[in-house]
């Protein structure tokens, strides 16, 4: 995931398959708000919930998810991000609350 000024873009990648994402207008009020990106294989759906509500469907995502070779990961990048944005070594710095 990441925020683009105003808009958050969340994006899952296999090698196989072309990258899959959605995106939604982030509300900006200073204010905390829970995220949730959920994956359905069997219904190739991605969905991305703000505060518990849904807010972007993609509805052709891939119905697998395969280990992959790209850079990003939960927290951290190294030699690029997932969205290619050249960046080295970068953490999130907060806290991530993550349920599988």
């Amino acid at each position: 995931m990441q925020l683009d000024n105003a808009t958050l873009i969340a994006q899952i990648t296999n090698n196989t398959d072309l990258d899959e994402n959605v995106s939604a207008p982030f509300p900006n009020d200073g204010e905390w708000h829970h995220v949730a990106l959920v994956f359905d294989g069997v219904n190739t759906s991605l969905k991305l919930y703000i505060d518990g509500e849904l807010k972007a469907t993609n509805l052709s995502a891939f119905s697998i998810l395969e280990g992959h070779s790209s850079p990003g990961g939960i927290g951290g990048v190294f030699n690029n991000d997932a969205f290619d944005n050249g960046e080295t070594e970068t953490f999130f710095n907060g806290k991530i609350n993550f349920n599988i």
